[in-house]
């Protein structure tokens, strides 16, 4: 256990090294909310209602999307597991005394820790920028179970790409896979629009997948929006175990398959 815990001290110092690269990624998240606040703005003042959100709740909703975007996201682990499978660098953990799926999953805890703890301060600071809009009351008990809720969606949606990542073994190069993987999750997750406001068929079939656990329902935990009852958290506990076994058997497939590309 301790060689995991280096590793995500390893992670975290990481990104300390490469502050630039994560100023640009929490830049390019502002620059996406500043797109949404300025669209939503002008689309109520001409009189437009969407849904049941005010024009406080939509930007409140954009803002934490944002939050949990920073924090939680920015790891292509997808990308990184592709990597070592096709560049043969995989062969090194495999001749060691670890476990692959928590080697990686370590590397990215230390950069979500960096980052909880940067996009806490940032938009400490961007919410009362923008509290006027806010129709929000704090409440404590919400703010425990949005942060469970979203440390439930981070571990549904890393092994989500790192299975992404294992297809690798079958695909040779997955960067148009996982870039449509991205840009579909995103819109499902509620990353992109409300999950409330799409038509009731896309609710219904998105209600059987584990994406909305991702960002939508912590986003909806912590405006109020959803009542905190059971089903929400063994929902995403129910798809975390799933998709650990499915990716435990992948990877033991895979293996077999291996060809050691680049080794």
């Amino acid at each position: 256990m301790r060689r995991y815990f280096k590793v995500a001290s390893n992670g975290f110092q990481i990104n300390l090294i490469y502050r630039f690269n994560n100023f640009m990624f929490v830049f390019s998240q502002f620059f996406s909310f500043g797109i949404f606040f300025y669209l939503w703005v002008s689309v109520y003042r001409q009189g437009g209602q969407i849904g049941n959100y005010t024009l406080a709740q939509m930007i409140f909703y954009y803002l934490t999307v944002n939050f949990v975007s920073v924090a939680f996201g920015g790891m292509d682990i997808a990308r990184h597991i592709g990597d070592d499978i096709r560049q043969g660098d995989i062969n090194n953990f495999l001749a060691k005394p670890v476990n692959y799926f928590n080697f990686k999953l370590a590397g990215v805890l230390g950069g979500v820790a960096y980052r909880v703890i940067v996009a806490i301060l940032v938009f400490s600071v961007l919410g009362w920028f923008f509290g006027n809009y806010f129709d929000f009351s704090f409440q404590p008990a919400g703010l425990f179970f949005f942060f469970l809720s979203a440390c439930f969606g981070f571990f549904i949606s890393y092994q989500i790409f790192y299975l992404i990542g294992l297809s690798t073994f079958w695909f040779g190069f997955i960067m148009g896979f996982n870039f449509a993987a991205r840009t579909i999750i995103s819109f499902l997750e509620g990353g992109i629009v409300p999950l409330d406001l799409l038509p009731q068929i896309i609710i219904d079939i998105n209600n059987w997948l584990p994406f909305k656990y991702i960002v939508f329902v912590p986003v909806s935990i912590f405006s109020g929006r959803l009542a905190v009852e059971p089903n929400l958290f063994l929902a995403p506990l129910f798809w975390i175990i799933l998709l650990y076994f499915i990716n435990r058997l992948t990877f033991k497939i895979g293996l077999k398959k291996y060809e050691g590309f680049g080794a």
